[in-house]
């Protein structure tokens, strides 16, 4: 899950148990998000995630009808929502896009290519008093090359549809250090280019830092990543680079890296000619104030 979220929960999105809302405080939108693994079931423990008590069981099918049905609800309420008065972009801009995003891995789903298909049909086919950007979906690339998920982006195709795909760390001893699992970075790359016949690719990397400032060779291996994955994908590529604004739910001792690294790491990523976003830190903050 992103850092950097307000989500919202009551409204337009009450007893509504897989469509919730999500307002980005460093790009100014809302979002509407699809939440698949009510389980929280996932096959990461990211230190930054703040989801309690994830599980490494892949969440039951979900009924596709009834997501649709939840998330029509929400689109009608948010045409005439109070939610318009206190997000401005709510208003102006509409909603950026409709993320499937939850509490977990989403691609573990066992029948996210029906859900993914549902999406695409019911977003181009549906018309609401408010604008609604693209159908997204937000992984950590481990499955992309299974058939279900194969199928599920070609069925996100349809719509100019995006994957966000999280690479937090190259190297194995950050990745468990970071995401709890080492998975083969060539492998992930491989998904990645493959994912990019059917859908545009942005890289999210969560960078953060364990009482010293992120390693510079790291950070190279991350430049090295993109660079390939910018010469090999299909469609467009982009990279944004954040950092957490918020403690762990997973009883770690991370913080954020500085401004002045992110901006760095995003200097060396333009340098590459790839679009990078780099996000503001803002304030961090926890439970007790400091």
């Amino acid at each position: 899950m992103l850092a950097g979220l307000t989500f919202l929960y009551d409204g337009a999105f009450k007893n509504l148990p897989h469509v919730y809302g999500a307002y980005s405080n460093a790009f100014d939108w809302v979002s509407v998000g699809i939440n698949l693994n009510l389980n929280k079931g996932c096959d990461q423990r990211c230190v930054y995630c703040h989801v309690p008590g994830l599980v490494s069981r892949a969440p039951q099918a979900v009924n596709v009808d009834e997501v649709l049905q939840e998330l029509e609800a929400a689109l009608h309420s948010l045409s005439s929502s109070p939610l318009r008065s206190k997000f401005p972009a709510l208003a102006s801009d509409g909603i950026s896009n409709v993320a499937i995003c939850g509490d977990g891995e989403p691609t573990l789903c066992p029948n996210i290519d029906e859900m993914t298909v549902g999406l695409s049909d019911f977003l181009r086919s549906s018309r609401f008093d408010i604008s609604i950007g693209p159908l997204v979906m937000f992984t950590n690339g481990h499955f992309l090359r299974k058939k279900r998920v194969r199928r599920a982006l070609q069925g996100m195709s349809r719509t100019g549809s995006q994957l966000w795909v999280k690479i937090d760390a190259v190297s194995p001893e950050r990745q468990l250090k970071v995401n709890g699992f080492a998975h083969p970075i060539g492998r992930q790359v491989d998904g990645i280019v493959a994912a990019s016949e059917f859908v545009d690719i942005q890289i999210k990397s969560c960078l953060v830092s364990f009482g010293a400032a992120l390693d510079a060779g790291e950070a190279k291996r991350l430049c090295d990543v993109y660079r390939e994955l910018a010469s090999r994908c299909a469609g467009t590529l982009s990279v944004d680079l954040y950092t957490i604004n918020r403690p762990s739910r997973q009883n770690a001792d991370v913080r954020p890296v500085s401004q002045a690294q992110l901006d760095e790491i995003g200097s060396m990523v333009r340098a590459l000619g790839i679009n990078v976003f780099v996000s503001d830190c803002g304030n961090y903050y926890s439970p007790n104030g400091t």
